[in-house]
This record gives C-alpha cells, structure tokens and sequence, in this order.
C-alpha cells in the first residue's frame, strides 16, 4: 500500500484526476445498482425504471410519482421499510430520498472502493494534485448520512470499551442496552444471540462526503448536544433547586462587548455547548439567529484587531496568526477565550470575518506541518526556501541554523533552530534540515504557548467526532464562508435570484426588479454591505450562494406615506423588507442610507 500511494503521488495531475473519477464512477455504480434493485424489488411496476438498470444518471430519471403518492396519502411505511425518507415538506426530488445503512452496509463492492479511494485521497495529500471537493461522491447524499455518522460514533465507542475492558469488565453494559433498545436504527442484526454490527459506514471515508452533508452532521451532532444540554439543567433545576437556563444567554453592552461577552464566557464555562441566545442592553431586539450574527461580528473585530496584541497579519498575505511577544509572557487566558469563541462560531452555524491561514486547521486536526503549509501565510519567504532546495553551493549565502522573528513591538528575536545553530553552517548536505526546522519553527514552535492555549478553547466547544470528518480546507470554508471571490469580482444576482424566497411580491414585481438592478450595479464592497445589512454578515456560506435562504418582503404603503421610510432587514432570517418607492432613483437612496448607517437592532 505505501508503495503503492507514493507510486500515485507521483503521477501527473490529469492522470491522478482519471484514477479519482474512475473509482468514483464504480461506487456511482454500485450506489445506484443497489437503489435501483431496492426500489424496483418493493414498488414493481408502478416504478417506471426503464433502461436504469447501468445507467449511472439513473437518478436524475428516476420517476418518483408513485412515492409522491404514497407521501400525501401518508402511507409511509413502505418507504420506511426501503430505508427512504422524505424530507417533512413533500419534495419529490430523489436528493432528498435517504437510504438507510442496511441496505448498503455489506456491499463489499463498495466497501473495498472505498478503501481504494483513501489511498487515493492519502496520495493527494503528499502532493497535492487536486481539490478535495473532487473526491466527493454526489450519490453518498443519498445515503442517511446522520444515521451512518450515528453508527459510526457507536462503533467508536463500542470499540473502545473494548480496548479498556480489561481494566473495566463491564464497560460494555450500556453498550448492549443500546443495541437492543435501537438494533433496527443502528444496523445490528441478532443471529443465536450473537449481535453482529455494521462494520462499513461512508463516514469512515469522510473525503467521499460533500460539505453539504458533513455540515448537516456537524448540525445534528451540535443540536443532540444542545439537547442533553437543556435537558440536564431542567433536571438540574428539579432536583437540586437551582435556577439552570437552558440557554446560554450573554447580555452586552455594544460599547463594551469583549469584556461583557469574555466576563460571561469565563463564568459559565460548561453553558457554552448550549443554545446560545444574546441580548443587547437597551436593545429591543429578539434574538431568533441575527443578534448572534451581529454579537460574532463585532466581538471577533476587537479580538481580531492587531492593536490588542493576540493576533499579527502578514503584511503580504494579509493572513492572521498568532502575535509573538518579546517579553515571552503571553496572556493565556485570552488566547484560550479566542479558542472558545472561533468555536462557538462553529458549534452555532455563523461564518466569522477572520483570515487565519489553513495551516491553522490542518494544526487543530493535529496534522503535521511542511514547508506546503507556509505559503499561504508567509509566501515570499516559503518561494525562497523552496529555491534553496535546487541551489547547488548553498554555502555562499552564509546562513546558518539561526534565524530572526519581529515581535509585535517591532523588536528582532533570533532564535537557534538546533542547539548552537548560530556555529553550524548551512551547505548542501544540510539545507532539507534546515528549511524543514525553519518552516515549522515558525508555524509551531515561535507560537506553540498561543495555539495550545487557543486549540484548548476551541476543543472545549468542538470536541467532537464530527469535526475529524472535515479537512482542514473544509473547517476554514465552515470558519469564514466561501471566500473565493476575487477583488474584482461580484455575487451571482442571478443565482440568488434563483434560491430567493418572496412574500407579498414575486420576482417580476416593480420594486424587486428595481432591487435586483441596485444589487448588480453596486460594486464588490457595497455588496458585501448590502448582504451584511439583510444577512448579518458579508460572506455567502461554505456550499456557496445557492444554499444562502435569501428572502425578499414588500411592505404595503398606506396613508401615512410609508414609501418615505428606510427599508427593514430581518437578519435572523436573510430578510430584506421593502416598501413601495415610487422611483428607483428612491429605492437607491434608502438603501444607500440603510446599508450605511445602520447599526444595531432598533428603530428611530
């Protein structure tokens, strides 16, 4: 295998890239050979299945009449003994169809495919030939993928009561509970006794999984917790007679916001897993989601600022890392708080305008670094280590193993890469030790304090088995949104056209044509303001502008002359409310006041 996977690493890029497609083609195949028996075998011929027995667009032809049926006249037992599930608002796209894990839990095809896909994947991460997003495989969302991550989190578990059952026999007790009480849900099956469980699940290749679906995980896994969460502090309050919130709710002042929010972070340190619910004083707004966003926003641009003194930005990459400190004492406690917050942003689906570098997560996924991982943040200086290594007489340059970091004060530190670096020369025969201990010299170790401190946080709200299943590319997508928009480039107009939702108007009113004529001619920045003034936040999320819930309302002028006033944004929502203007040239100008003024959840 390893000889194998470096082999793969080796190839070039349109070479790798037909390997990929081509065992993703296969487990296609088998995926759809297994949907189309299960279905066909239950339903028969009021299924209309023709010429899809190896075709692998089969499901963009799959005729779900006959299911739509059997949805409205509420007979849902059949589609629940196929392993289906409809989604709760009747769709009848096949997307939106699950099939459940024993239907596909002992398909060796599929099994074997898989593990051939993470050499693969493992290649690819050597040398990294293409984009994660290219080992997805669109049919694994049909699959039930919180059933699967379910199984797979028992499976963990399972396992590893076995591992320590010698220390305690009977570790495994709850476990048994749980697999006669849910054996149908968790794909256990019962034969003289023995109790056999699923030993194939998709999330033991989590590169086969779309980010959609992994964030979707990721929602379950924060709302069962937030579950156990409310559930323990109502049973909290019935036995031991405490006041026990369900929520978390923190209470700031917008003119004192770090200290109010941290104040409260720190004194309720095990509340953070909760439903977070924030409160602005003197503020009458409600928070169904849009004060979180706001809350997020404005606390990460103080903790964020680099005149605090956490946080450094490159002056060519602009990307943040953590500040170095000549005196050497750092302030723990506040990288830890940051840690906790980049979390809680996580844990609670808001996308936050940081720029920290994917070296970051690749280190919080306890991932290894390389010379690779220092380009995006120090690219100058990593294209020079990296000519090092085809230089021939390196000597001449007169380096050695010690090297200089500017503080944040602008003070010079030097600092030996080994013991009595400053005498050993750099030659030839060493320059790959060297650029090796330089790059993470500067990615680990000058900063090590600072990101233990941050990653203790941040594993206090997101230590879970969810977050193993992302790579570190994918947890920065969840951090800061879909940020691969050039400076010259604009939102898609007609692609939130097509995900918008609209009350009281349609797309072929006035005034929603007029708005969408605002939108495209604005330029890059003040569309961000609009998005942030309707959305809470400029960055469009991590699957991209389609999966946005945009929603455009018309308000209704009666005689107190209501076109005059400024529109209204319900951020909880993605809603933007517009009254009836009488001029584009009126719409303009409100909305230029609106997304520049504004602040805060009030009316005046």
């Amino acid at each position: 295998m390893k000889v194998l996977i470096h082999w793969w690493s080796r190839l070039p890029a349109n070479e790798f890239t037909h390997k990929v497609d081509f065992v993703n083609l296969y487990i296609t195949f088998h995926i759809n050979r297994l949907y189309t028996h299960v279905l066909y075998d239950k339903l028969g011929k009021n299924l209309q299945l023709a010429e899809t027995e190896d075709d692998v667009n089969f499901k963009n032809k799959l005729d779900l009449k006959t299911l739509q049926h059997l949805n409205e006249n509420n007979d849902d037992s059949l589609l629940k003994s196929l392993g289906i599930f409809l989604n709760n608002d009747g769709r009848t796209e096949s997307k939106n169809m699950k099939i459940a894990i024993n239907f596909y839990s002992e398909c060796w095809h599929l099994r074997t495919a898989c593990h051939l896909m993470s050499c693969l994947f493992q290649s690819n991460r050597k040398h990294h030939r293409v984009d994660d997003s290219c080992f997805y495989n669109n049919l694994v969302d049909y699959i039930n993928v919180r059933q699967d991550y379910d199984i797979w989190q028992f499976n963990n578990s399972f396992m590893e009561h076995e591992k320590n059952l010698g220390l305690n026999p009977e570790s495994l007790t709850g476990d048994y509970l749980l697999m006669e009480k849910y054996k149908t849900y968790l794909g256990i099956t019962v034969l003289n006794g023995v109790y056999k469980r699923s030993q194939f699940t998709f999330c033991l290749y989590p590169f086969l999984i779309s980010l959609g679906s992994k964030i979707s995980i990721l929602k379950h896994d924060a709302k069962r917790v937030m579950g156990q969460k409310a559930e323990q502090a109502f049973i909290s309050s019935i036995i031991d007679h405490k006041n026990s919130d369900i929520f978390f709710k923190i209470s700031v002042r917008r003119n004192n916001i770090t200290n109010d929010s941290l104040r409260q972070i720190q004194q309720h340190p095990n509340d953070v897993r909760k439903l977070l619910k924030v409160e602005f004083i003197d503020e009458p707004g409600i928070d169904a989601g849009g004060l979180k966003k706001e809350w997020f926003l404005l606390l990460t641009k103080e903790l964020f600022d680099a005149d605090r003194g956490l946080i450094t930005y490159n002056n060519e990459s602009r990307m943040a890392y953590f500040a170095i400190s000549n005196d050497g004492l750092y302030n723990n406690e506040l990288f830890y708080l940051l840690g906790i917050v980049v979390g809680m942003a996580i844990y609670n689906s808001i996308i936050l305008d940081i720029s920290f570098p994917k070296v970051l997560y690749n280190k919080l996924l306890g991932h290894h670094t390389t010379l690779e991982d220092l380009y995006e943040l120090e690219p100058s200086l990593a294209k020079n280590l990296k000519m090092l290594t085809k230089m021939k007489n390196v000597e001449q340059l007169a380096l050695n193993f010690e090297v200089s970091v500017t503080d944040i004060y602008g003070n010079v530190q030097k600092h030996e890469l080994v013991h009595n670096g400053s005498n050993i020369t750099v030659v030839d025969s060493n320059k790959v030790d060297y650029i090796n201990k330089y790059s993470r010299f500067l990615l680990d170790e000058v900063v090590e304090e600072q990101f233990t401190q941050f990653s203790i946080g941040f594993r206090h709200v997101m230590g879970t088995n969810a977050l193993s299943l992302f790579t570190p590319s994918e947890i920065q997508k969840l951090a800061t949104g879909d940020v691969n928009m050039g400076e010259q480039t604009k939102f898609d107009i007609e692609l939130l056209k097509s995900v918008t939702k609209f009350n009281n108007c349609s797309n072929d009113d006035i005034i929603v044509m007029w708005f969408w004529e605002y939108f495209h001619g604005l330029c890059l920045a003040k569309q961000r303001r609009l998005m942030r003034f309707v959305t809470g936040s400029d960055r469009i999320p991590a699957t991209g502008l389609a999966m946005l819930h945009f929603k455009v309302t018309k308000l209704i002028e009666d005689d107190q002359g209501f076109s005059q006033r400024l529109p209204i944004s319900h951020t909880c929502f993605n809603e933007i409310c517009l009254w009836e203007y009488q001029s584009l040239d009126m719409l303009r100008q409100k909305l230029d006041m609106a997304i520049s003024e504004s602040e805060g959840f009030t009316l005046q």
